[in-house]
């Protein structure tokens, strides 16, 4: 079992090849995944139900799901954005409410939900910290 030291180690290095990634990847690329992202998100079960949905607001290298804030607005749900460092927002604008959706990015998920953070792909493991939060639903442009 890995010690905390090994775990921040190993995150770095993951972050680190997850960012090469991506800068190997060209703008048209990224377009069309983040179609494809913001289609799966809109079709599955979590976002029909939901009725407050806070998103992201995506830096260059992440998904542009933009495009998800004219479906909140068409389907009449409650939506708020978060900044990229400022997630206490969430509780400034709904309050003691409960969100029913955050769509937030990663750049790697383990397949049982874990998350790095900063958008990517599925990874069989990812090095967890006890302040990691499991994610219930992850979306890529492939799989859900």
């Amino acid at each position: 079992m890995p010690n905390d030291g090994e775990r921040v180690v190993a995150k770095a290095a993951l972050r680190s090849r997850m960012r090469q990634r991506l800068t190997e990847s060209s703008s048209d690329e990224r377009d069309s995944r983040s179609k494809q992202i913001c289609e799966r998100i809109v079709r599955s079960p979590e976002w029909q139900k939901a009725k407050r949905i806070a998103l992201f607001v995506p830096l260059r290298s992440e998904p542009d799901i933009n495009g998800l804030n004219e479906e909140t607005r068409s389907a009449q749900k409650l939506t708020t954005t978060i900044a990229p460092t400022i997630r206490v927002e969430i509780e400034l604008q709904f309050g003691t409410d409960k969100i029913d959706l955050i769509v937030v990015p990663g750049l790697a998920f383990s397949r049982d939900g874990h998350r790095l953070s900063r958008a990517g792909g599925f990874f069989e493991s990812i090095p967890i910290e006890p302040h990691d939060i499991v994610m219930d639903t992850v979306v890529t442009e492939e799989i859900t």
